[in-house]
């Protein structure tokens, strides 16, 4: 599994278009366009962590490798409500 899937995971559970998620992360539309597109470019060092200050539950580990769970949460429930 590639970031590029990783990424469309996390825009999938958060019910988010890819224009939505850019801005819940604070980065342009076209950014996200370009790590999902067929380039597939590795996002960048300041967009992982953007990703991870907004989704703090993601498991950096996961959205870095794919190893392990994709949230550290055990319960899966958004614990930020």
């Amino acid at each position: 599994m590639s970031i590029k899937d990783r990424f469309k995971m996390i825009m999938d559970r958060e019910k988010l278009t890819a224009g939505a998620f850019a801005e819940s992360i604070g980065v342009a539309q076209a950014t996200i366009s370009h790590i999902l597109g067929p380039r597939n470019k590795y996002p960048s060092t300041e967009v992982i962590l953007r990703l991870h200050q907004r989704y703090n539950d993601i498991n950096l580990e996961w959205l870095l490798t794919g190893q392990g769970e994709m949230s550290n949460t055990s319960s899966g429930s958004d614990s930020s409500i």
